[in-house]
């Protein structure tokens, strides 16, 4: 039977390797959002935004990459400027502009939808965006390099791209409650934290790859274990304590006058809480 397996039949193989582990994420993520489900048309619609952001973001790469070695081919080479140089090119040229055209695909296809009535719906939207991008990018690189480089991608890369999904959404759904909450000022940070914290991430992971050092691999090793076992934690956590957007803020939180206590309905109402508490504390009066 094996010499009837022709070049299409391999290529199929891959293409299969290559949509499993995403696909598989997706469902596992999809099936934690146990209070509403989104709808189906519009994750697809999501999905298919992050595929499409492969390519500016190809495009972008490329730009910013020979842009930047350009630059550094005027600079004297040495073990500073040569870090310095894979340090730019993997926050910025990479990791900046794949999770920055994520969050703008993301916002586009979201923010002002309807069905954005919770908190964890965020982390929802956000990993399927994410993995749209990764599935796009693991059919090009699994076709191109075989099962090998399938089975690698699907223990690192493609987790990868879940976690920073996963902190992307959820800095996304405290950004949409804040909005609905008329807190621009912490809706705009919130947006900045759900850009900051997965290109921070994705940086180190693509940086950790770029040196070329045994104890450099072995902490990337150690990165994506923490990684895998941290996001793990806090997207079950994220689930379990989710909650609607237009909670009881819109009716009945407030603040008591006589007291100038804050009346805790929800969990956003204790991390206001503890966030104001944080600011009047007199820190030089601690001993």
């Amino acid at each position: 039977m094996l010499k009837y397996f022709s070049f299409s039949d391999s290529m199929l193989v891959l293409v299969l390797a290559a949509l499993l582990p995403p696909f598989y994420l997706l469902m596992r993520v999809y099936r934690l959002d146990r209070i509403e489900k989104e709808p189906v048309k519009l994750l697809f619609f999501l999905f298919l935004l992050g595929a499409v952001s492969t390519i500016p973001a190809i495009a972008l790469e490329l730009g910013l990459g020979n842009l930047l070695v350009t630059i550094f081919n005027q600079v004297r080479l040495t073990d500073f400027t040569v870090n310095l140089y894979y340090l730019i090119d993997n926050l910025i040229c990479v990791a900046l502009v794949e999770e920055g055209l994520k969050f703008v695909f993301l916002r586009f296809g979201t923010w002002k939808n309807k069905s954005f009535n919770y908190r964890f719906d965020g982390i929802v939207y956000a990993i399927f965006v994410s993995l749209g991008f990764a599935t796009a990018e693991n059919v090009l690189y699994v076709t191109s390099n075989g099962m090998g480089n399938a089975v690698m991608r699907a223990l690192t890369a493609i987790p990868g791209h879940c976690i920073f999904g996963i902190y992307m959404g959820t800095y996304y759904g405290w950004a949409k409650m804040y909005d609905r909450r008329g807190m621009n000022g912490r809706r705009n940070y919130e947006l900045f934290k759900a850009l900051a914290v997965p290109t921070l991430l994705h940086g180190i992971y693509d940086y950790s790859l770029t040196i070329d050092s045994e104890y450099a691999f072995y902490g990337f090793l150690i990165y994506i274990i923490v990684l895998d076992v941290v996001a793990s934690k806090h997207i079950r956590r994220s689930a379990s304590l989710d909650e609607s957007i237009t909670y009881a803020s819109d009716r009945e939180v407030g603040i008591r006058p006589a007291a100038g206590e804050q009346k805790i309905e929800s969990l956003a109402d204790l991390k206001d809480a503890l966030d104001h508490q944080k600011k009047d504390e007199d820190p030089f009066s601690r001993k």
